[in-house]
């Protein structure tokens, strides 16, 4: 219960730190090229706002390596009908924009080196170019085999792909392919090269932001203090718009230096301008005027002496204690004293300022699928050629005959016979049997229709058995009755044979009745009858034929279908000029019957 915790545990911190990365990758917008850092041939983009954050733009694409059995996510089949009609092959890879762990280990390894503290927090996000509303980019497959055309010189079929290029972390998107014969035994050949036939192309944009421009103020500035002595200090000053004005003045007399770079060539219009010149005028009102900071700090005024004016003095600590504070001899002032100070201050100001825009930067890039045959074209899992053969996937063909010589049964005493076919898998226990049925009725053995077949599957199964099947016949006679073979309803019988013979479940006989149509002409014979009488089912049953002396051909042919166990009795009915004659009911004993004429009896 312990390790099941910590797994889980494991599981769901792994997934949490995976989607982390995916929404602050979404929601990051990194700098087009401050602070960018390139490392082992990958561009490393910071972010717009926390400069420890970077993420790395994606290079080629490349086929994905399945981390648990270190080999590359592709197939490539090539299938041979032993018909010759369907051969070819089929191609399937997935592939990614993602750089293995190790790789970005190595890169937040060196990126620290370089930015303290900084590490690669995933890819950089890429969208559809040309699309604002685009939830990812595309892709595009370039070949001269697996590209889909219409007419008969095209190598492909059918061609699948995802669609979407795998720009978040841990996607992958699909591509798969069929090629006829030519096109699979090219596309085989070209992946043994160092270049193959087969590239993926990104056609996509990530947004970026960068100044859109930069500026720079400065200018020197030289202030004058005049100090002075006055019983009354009125002090007046510019109004903000004078000042402004003034400002104006300045920057386009030179005094005020601004120099304004547009990086990306948005125009700064004159409102813009304006808005930056509000702002240098506001810092420098407050350098050059504001008297309690700056360079408009006024500076310490010295006070005037009490003994500069004579008789001008305050009473001392007796005067104070013994005649108070009142009102003292007005003494004038007769000497009337001006000091002047000068103080000049130098100094220069300088502001820089930015204003930075997002834009959106293309991004293209392409990978070709090589190499991958020389690493691992030795193994079958991934370059294979199969038969279409395969015993998973083989069918046989099962005949079930009915012999022609029971037309005439079906005429006359035959309805149909239908065949239950079933197909038994003993060693796949969740495989249901295979069954089927096919019908001969009086219609199919009247128009020639003696041989049907009914195809199974073989789904892999091992050895000659595969071959064994069972199968049950049903015969419908004229008169309402039906007899399974076997018996049973519950049984079946079996067999291996590719063609199965169908008999009724009673004997055919052939029987020929011949006779000299020479003595019956002399015994003045005008026909002869032939009546045979026989058991079908256990039911009597007879049959009738002719023999004519005046045809050109005397012998007739009769097939009886009778019981085994039945024995076929006949007589014989005369017919001359002078009446009938019968005789007796007679065994058959053989399947040429050769009828002699009794003799004429005299006048």
């Amino acid at each position: 219960m312990k390790s099941s915790t910590i797994k889980f545990s494991f599981i769901k911190s792994v997934l949490l730190s995976l989607c982390l990365t995916v929404n602050g990758a979404a929601q990051a917008v990194v700098m087009y090229d401050e602070g960018r850092e390139f490392i082992d041939g990958i561009s490393l983009l910071r972010d717009k706002e926390d400069k420890t954050a970077y993420y790395y733009l994606p290079t080629a694409p490349s086929v994905v390596i399945d981390r648990k059995t270190n080999k590359p996510k592709i197939s490539l089949v090539k299938f041979v009908d032993p018909a010759g009609t369907t051969s070819g092959g089929l191609i399937h890879f997935l592939f990614s924009l993602d750089l293995p762990p190790e790789r970005i280990e190595a890169l937040n390894e060196k990126l620290g080196k370089k930015v303290p503290g900084a590490t690669v927090r995933g890819p950089v996000i890429l969208r559809a170019e040309g699309d604002e509303d685009a939830g990812g980019a595309s892709f595009q497959i370039i070949s001269s085999t697996v590209t889909q055309q219409s007419g008969k010189d095209s190598f492909t079929s059918s061609l699948v792909s995802s669609g979407i290029a795998p720009v978040t972390p841990g996607s992958q998107a699909a591509v798969a392919a069929r090629l006829n014969e030519q096109g699979a035994t090219l596309l085989w050949e070209s992946l043994k090269q160092p270049t193959s036939d087969i590239s993926v192309s990104i056609n996509a944009s990530y947004e970026a932001a960068l100044p859109a421009y930069r500026g720079k103020v400065f200018a020197n500035i030289e202030t004058v203090y005049n100090h002075l002595f006055k019983v009354m200090n009125q002090q007046q000053g510019y109004s903000k718009t004078e000042i402004r004005k003034q400002m104006d003045e300045m920057v386009r007399e030179g005094v005020i230096e601004v120099d304004v770079t547009d990086r990306a060539g948005l125009e700064i219009d004159s409102s813009q301008m304006s808005g930056i010149m509000n702002l240098v005028t506001d810092k420098l009102v407050n350098m050059i005027f504001d008297t309690t900071q700056g360079l408009s700090k006024l500076p310490e005024q010295e006070k005037v002496p009490a003994s500069v004016v004579k008789g001008r003095q305050e009473r001392g600590f007796l005067g104070k204690l013994f005649a108070g504070t009142g009102n003292q001899q007005y003494v004038t002032d007769d000497q009337y004293t001006i000091r002047q100070k000068e103080d000049i201050k130098r100094g220069t100001f300088s502001m820089l300022f930015t204003q930075n825009t997002t834009i959106k930067v293309p991004f293209n890039s392409t990978g070709n699928i090589s190499g991958l045959y020389e690493s691992w074209g030795q193994d079958e899992s991934l370059f294979r050629v199969i038969g279409l053969n395969d015993a998973a996937f083989e069918r046989r063909e099962v005949f079930f005959e009915v012999d022609p010589s029971f037309y005439q049964a079906f005429q006359e005493n035959i309805n149909s016979v239908s065949v239950s076919f079933v197909k038994k898998y003993p060693n796949r226990a969740n495989q249901a049997d295979f069954t089927g049925e096919v019908v001969f009725n009086q219609n199919d053995v009247k128009e020639g229709t003696f041989s049907k077949s009914i195809i199974y599957p073989r789904l892999g199964a091992q050895g000659s058995d595969w071959h064994d099947y069972k199968f049950r016949t049903l015969w419908s006679f004229r008169g309402g009755k039906t007899v399974g073979i076997p018996a049973d309803t519950t049984k079946l019988q079996g067999s291996n044979s590719p063609s199965t013979a169908l008999a009724p479940p009673a004997s055919l006989s052939h029987i020929e009745v011949d006779g000299d149509a020479a003595s019956m002409a002399e015994a003045q014979i005008r026909r002869a009858m032939v009546e045979f009488n026989y058991k079908l089912l256990g039911q009597s049953k007879r049959k009738s034929v002719a023999l004519l002396p005046g045809a050109e051909e005397i012998l007739t042919k009769v097939s009886l279908l009778h019981d085994e166990s039945s024995k076929i009795r006949y007589r014989v009915k005369w017919y001359s000029t002078k009446g009938s004659q019968s005789q007796d009911w007679r065994e058959l004993d053989d399947t040429y019957l050769f009828l002699i004429p009794p003799q004429a009896d005299p006048d």
